[in-house]
């Protein structure tokens, strides 16, 4: 159903809906529903139609009995933190039976930790455990994340939303991937059977048409089936208190259109004047929200270019300047005559392109497919890669060098889980520059960026941070590169011949097998360093320093000698 405005309905108690006694009667089953706007009912076109209200509706259709009474306790722009302090401390309080913890997109936006995550969610286990109710933690759908159908409008607005950071979201996939790993294994470990784990990130994969009206928030109709598919988890974990049929489900898969959603709500008997809303256009919502509003005001439905297909669009017709082409393909297409130096490209397919000699300095450069295409001469100074990677429970140590030693072990941990944003795969990047060729400022991070079988010869690497990158069978010979931190990367089977390495910090990084004949290695730190097979014939070692456990089982250097 088309949102309406935002409303606030609290009770004296903070909570969303009518007010309630602290003590629960004696055969109350009470259940509290935490989590962010969307769960509060931001945009929602009634009071009546928020996700905790619709279930308790549901419910109660399934059984007229039932003493089941489901609060609404989120709260706009919740997140895990006070969300686990709630838990703590408030909401025992009112005696809950379960609390139902709806999760994701807040902590996603807010670049919250991975574990950082996981440690608040350890402490709310625990918690249920000395307070004896229960707890569902449920990971939240974000469009673009599942694999549902998006109309235009969902996925302009998945493909341009951003963090509050200013980063495109959907590079954090999978970020939410790992999330999703880890709090199974915390579950898993855990020895309190109070505390469950829901994934929901794929509800709405076989709903068409329209549900989202920016990347999280949803329509009435995403709500209702947001409270199906929570009853349906609730009959699997209660089987003897919950009820369940897919009968409302099966009928929005199969007829996803307003006057279904109104037809439903009104046989759960709840009451919300639908008379204002129009049908006419049941793939757009109505409500500002997102970016495409913004983009269809400026250049009109037909002129938004993010996400389309440019494959075999004469660009030169085009005045690309200033253009959004965000997710857009252009693979395959000459661009060495096109200006886009103020475009947004992040995130599109730039895989077979001829970008030969452009200057790419200072672009936001994220998520985009290199694949096979020719970078000769290409100035990626300053341009960005990446998001910065956030660590959880990281300590420095009074020695400067064993803090930074400390503080890259959980960039590690970081950077085992995460999956590549950028792919120069098979490009072609003879004398490109990365970096900051001044050795000014701060470093250019480039981190979750694929360069398998790149030519690389003659690239200049100066003033950078590589933490994840993907260098194996990549062609580096006569790279040059200075002050650099280079972290948990790949350089199996490369080929580095003629190169000069200098002021650079190597961490958790393998060089198994790797070709390095007459190279330089100058005021350097190995740090957990693999040289198992490498090729050192004619390379020469200056003042190296060492941390944690390399391996130096190479060949054709006294350095090979060495353990």
């Amino acid at each position: 159903m088309i949102p309406y405005e935002s409303f606030s309905e609290l009770n004296k108690k903070g909570f969303v809906g009518e007010d309630f006694p602290i003590k629960k009667l004696n055969d109350e089953f009470r259940v509290f529903v935490l989590g962010d706007s969307v769960i509060q009912g931001s945009g929602n076109s009634s009071p009546h139609t928020t996700v905790p209200y619709i279930l308790q509706k549901m419910i109660v259709s399934n059984n007229n009995e039932s003493t089941v009474n489901v609060i609404n306790a989120a709260g706009n722009a919740g997140i895990i933190r006070y969300q686990a302090e709630m838990i703590k401390t408030t909401l025992p309080e009112y005696e809950p039976d379960l609390i139902i913890l709806y999760t994701g997109w807040n902590e996603l936006s807010r670049d919250y930790p991975v574990m950082g995550i996981i440690d608040f969610l350890r402490g709310v286990c625990n918690t249920d455990k000395q307070n004896n109710f229960d707890i569902m933690i449920v990971l939240q759908p974000i469009a673009g994340f599942g694999n549902k159908v998006l109309t235009e409008q969902e996925k302009i607005n998945s493909l341009t939303g951003q963090d509050h950071n200013g980063f495109q979201l959907l590079q954090a996939r999978s970020t939410y991937d790992w999330l999703k790993k880890e709090i199974q294994i915390l579950i898993k470990n855990s020895d309190n059977n109070a505390c469950t784990f829901h994934d929901l990130r794929n509800t709405f994969d076989d709903i068409p048409g329209s549900i989202y009206w920016d990347q999280g928030h949803v329509s009435d109709t995403g709500n209702l089936i947001l409270a199906d598919r929570f009853l349906k988890e609730l009959s699997k974990t209660y089987p003897n208190s919950f009820s369940y049929n897919e009968k409302f489900y099966n009928i929005i898969r199969d007829y996803n259109h307003p006057s279904i959603t109104e037809l439903i709500i009104s046989e759960l008997g709840i009451n919300v004047d639908y008379s204002n809303v129009s049908y006419k256009d049941v793939t757009n919502f109505s409500n500002p929200k997102g970016n495409y509003f913004e983009l269809k005001e400026e250049y009109g439905v037909g002129g938004i270019l993010v996400g389309n297909d440019l494959r075999n669009v004469n660009l030169n017709t085009i005045n690309l300047n200033g253009k959004d082409l965000t997710g857009a393909n252009l693979s395959g297409q000459d661009l060495r005559g096109i200006d886009i130096t103020s475009t947004i490209i992040r995130g599109a397919d730039l895989s077979y392109t001829n970008l030969e000699g452009k200057d790419l300095s200072e672009m936001d450069l994220r998520g985009i497919d290199f694949m096979g295409a020719n970078l000769k001469d290409v100035n990626f100074t300053d341009a960005d890669f990446s998001k910065p990677i956030q660590v959880f429970g990281c300590g420095n140590d009074e020695d400067e060098v064993l803090g930074i030693f400390i503080n890259f072990k959980c960039v590690s941990a970081v950077v085992k889980n995460e999956g590549f944003r950028t792919d120069f795969t098979n490009a072609d990047l003879i004398n490109a520059e990365f970096g900051n060729k001044d050795l000014q400022g701060e470093y250019q991070k480039i981190s979750f960026v694929d360069f398998t079988n790149a030519n690389m010869t003659d690239v200049s690497l100066n003033n950078m941070e590589f933490a994840g990158g993907n260098f194996t069978g990549a062609e580096l010979n006569g790279i040059s590169g200075k002050q650099m931190y280079i972290l948990e990367s790949d350089f199996t089977d490369a080929e580095m011949k003629n190169f000069k390495i200098s002021e650079t910090w190597l961490q958790s990084t393998s060089f198994y097998n790797a070709d390095m004949i007459n190279g330089a290695f100058d005021s350097m730190i190995f740090a957990d360093v693999d040289f198992t097979g490498t090729e050192f014939q004619g390379t020469e070692f200056t003042l190296i320093n060492e941390i944690g456990d390399n391996n130096y089982n190479c060949k054709n250097n006294i350095i090979c000698n060495l353990k």
